[in-house]
């Protein structure tokens, strides 16, 4: 009989938990989503142009009193993923904090240190948490779909000092374990960033023509299968824009 009893208190110390860390998750959400709400309205905005993406104006200067780890603003227009992109010496230092620096499970979107800030290089990856609501990069999962490519092509980066956003074009998207080729952001010369560049074609069954001088964005973010990632490819329509 005490034996039963020890394991129905076990049960409903596992239920408490469970409940616990469910609704910390819940209100830590919340906090952020109403944390993102508010960094959007007070430093974002969109006039009605042609391209009104294209011409977004983000409030850098205000954004930096802030935190001066933020370095861009991302965008991909009609779904959650809008938020400030920040870089720190400490490549995971945002893995679990927001763009104040402080705790959140939802962490920021990030680049790391090695990796050019102004968007320069042939290869730059984004990272965020793929979130359950769809926050963050919970998004992404979705190019799995191609008709995805179709009503969310693009993705534009906002940059200080600049007139124009930085526009890419979705071309690919899979699964890929971490820390694989797909990560590479450093190559030898033409010929071996070409062969990366058709390896990201190949793996996402992508139609699209590239060549040496086009620049790559990657969004990179967890999924349900442990150690496995999943990336959307885009390549810089409009490099000669400042």
């Amino acid at each position: 009989m005490k034996g039963k009893q020890w394991i129905g208190w076990l049960c409903i110390a596992a239920a408490t938990g469970c409940f616990i860390l469910a609704a910390t998750w819940e209100l830590s959400n919340r906090k952020h989503t109403e944390q993102m709400e508010q960094i959007r309205e007070t430093y974002t905005e969109t006039k009605e142009t042609e391209d009104p993406w294209l011409t977004r104006r983000i409030d850098f200067d205000g954004l930096k009193k802030i935190k001066p780890d933020i370095v861009a603003w991302l965008t991909i227009p009609g779904t959650p993923v809008d938020h400030p992109v920040l870089k720190n010496p400490y490549d995971d230092h945002y893995l679990y904090r927001d763009y104040t620096g402080q705790y959140s499970y939802a962490g920021s979107v990030f680049i790391r240190q090695a990796v050019p800030e102004d968007f320069s290089g042939e290869h730059t990856i984004l990272y965020g948490h793929n979130m359950r609501d769809g926050q963050m990069f919970g998004f992404l999962e979705n190019y799995r779909d191609v008709g995805c490519f179709q009503s969310h092509p693009y993705i534009y980066v906002y940059l200080p000092g600049r007139e124009t956003a930085l526009k890419w074009q979705v071309y690919s998207a899979y699964e890929c374990p971490d820390a694989t080729i797909t990560y590479r952001t450093v190559f030898e010369n033409e010929e071996d960033y070409q062969g990366w560049l058709d390896m990201t074609l190949r793996l996402g069954n992508s139609a699209a023509a590239l060549d040496p001088d086009d620049r790559v964005l990657t969004l990179s973010t967890c999924t349900a299968s442990g150690g496995a990632r999943f990336v959307v490819h885009s390549v810089l329509k409009n490099p000669e824009t400042t």
